[in-house]
């Protein structure tokens, strides 16, 4: 297997694990580098699992009830559509094991801090937050983070809340995920690398992700891929309900083919063709770096869409907003590598097997010199539809195997990342009993896997 995708390692080229062992002392936190092809398996691995877990046993590293250090690189945020059930289990359930495992962690809600449930306030408080609110929204829907009156945190916060108004179920969360970027932006932490956003209610496998660097580089996104290609000219598109909605189709067309600003629309052009996108994706998991200024990038075209089509849907949203950002930053996104595109960014190295299996959640292995920079595309087999949802044997499966219930005949290459949904506000629930079990044992994983490198490395030194 080929490890050029991955790039967030150092400007050197390492002969020996001594090398290796001598750079970690010294190591920067935001490192990029050109070529990676000549670092090994073992180096690329050791030098995630460093970036992740500093040799830094510290009051802010290392979790002395939970005996787990805490990973450095990632800043979390949960974001709820609905503000957390009243009687505070699903926000007990997530801070029990997402304290232990994230250095930061935000908790965002539609509803301010003093409109939760007191049950969840209290909750909240116990845990030593730090409050945090929006500034304004503007004119355009886009929210602008300013902190407020923060609560006197015991040692360095680590827990904070943000207010996320109107995003009506979930329906423009794009503007949650800038907030989330806005805040990890202003955080004074210089081992962060960037964020990672999700819902409340997923099952994220850390512990698979973590292990394979090659797959889920620290300086590119991390997103499902888009499925529906868009054509205003041919009126091509797939059937979703949206598009019926107050005239939708049509006036994504107008912004798409008219409004939107004609730099941005040739980088369309170039990765689809005049007038095409390739949209749809999934806006509540989303991995956004800060190499290069991607975070930033992605907070500034967020604010220029939104003003431009202000009541734009999410999942079209993010697609857009996503592949700007890359573009613009020098990191092309290849979900045009398809060919169903005859794109002048990029083109596939085996485009003949990619044409034969027609899959886009493929890690192949490509040529830095020929080849630009690609994210890292998330399954789509994690999200689950009716009627699987009810079945609690295709979830396990799911989490424990990595087959999706919607694929139960055949085997993933790789297992999902994620799977979702999985409510956690009833305790008696099986969706409730799975979760905190499947966590359980990542938080066992985990621990291996830092003992394992721990170990290796003190070898080392």
């Amino acid at each position: 297997m080929s490890y050029n995708k991955y790039k967030s390692v150092v400007f050197l080229t390492l002969q020996s694990s001594s090398n290796l062992s001598t750079l970690f002392m010294f190591l920067p936190v935001h490192i990029s580098v050109s070529n990676s092809s000549n670092l090994s398996n073992k180096q690329l691995n050791q030098i995630y699992f460093q970036t992740l877990y500093p040799k830094d046993k510290t009051k802010t590293t290392w979790n002395h009830n939970g005996g787990m250090r805490r990973q450095q690189a990632i800043g979390l945020c949960i974001n709820f559509n609905y503000d957390p059930d009243s009687n505070g289990i699903t926000l007990t359930s997530i801070l029990k094991y997402y304290l232990l495992i994230h250095e930061y962690l935000v908790i965002i809600t539609p509803s301010p801090f003093q409109n939760l449930s007191q049950q969840n306030q209290q909750i909240l408080n116990q845990s030593n937050v730090s409050q945090t609110t929006i500034a304004k929204e503007e004119s355009n829907g886009h929210l602008l983070l300013k902190k407020t009156e923060t609560t006197p945190a015991i040692g360095n916060p680590r827990l904070f809340h943000i207010e996320c108004t109107g995003v009506t179920k979930g329906y423009y969360q794009h503007k949650c995920i800038s907030l989330c970027a806005q805040f990890y932006q202003q955080l004074p932490s210089s081992r962060l690398r960037g964020i990672l956003y999700l819902p409340d209610d997923v099952f994220f496998n850390y512990s698979y992700v973590f292990r394979h660097p090659s797959y889920y580089s620290l300086d590119e996104f991390w997103i499902p891929y888009s499925h529906s290609i868009l054509d205003c000219i041919l009126n091509q598109k797939e059937a979703w309900w949206w598009w019926t909605h107050d005239n939708y189709w049509e006036r994504y067309c107008e912004f798409f083919t008219k409004n939107l600003t004609d730099s941005y629309r040739h980088i369309f052009e170039i990765l689809y063709g005049k007038n095409k996108l390739l949209a749809i994706v999934p806006s509540d998991i989303v991995y956004i770096p800060f190499a290069d200024k991607q975070l930033q990038t992605f907070i500034n075209v967020t604010q220029h869409i939104m003003t431009l089509f202000s009541n734009i849907f999410c999942e079209i949203a993010l697609s857009i907003i996503v592949e700007l950002t890359m573009a613009l930053c020098k990191h092309w996104p290849y979900q045009n590598d398809r060919y169903l595109f005859n794109s002048t960014v990029n083109l596939l190295n085996n485009r003949i097997r990619l044409e034969q299996l027609d899959v886009i959640h493929l890690n192949n292995p490509y040529n830095r010199s020929q080849y630009q920079y690609r994210p890292s595309l998330l399954s789509y087999e994690g999200y689950i539809w009716p009627p699987n949802r009810d079945n609690e044997l295709n979830y396990r499966t799911a989490i424990y195997t990595g087959i999706s219930p919607d694929t139960v005949e055949k085997q993933l290459s790789n297992p999902v990342e994620f799977l979702h949904p999985l409510k956690l506000s009833k305790l008696d629930s099986w969706s409730y009993r799975l979760w905190t079990e499947a966590m359980d044992v990542q938080l066992k994983k985990l621990q291996n896997y830092i003992e394992d490198f721990d170990r290796t490395m003190d070898l080392n030194y």
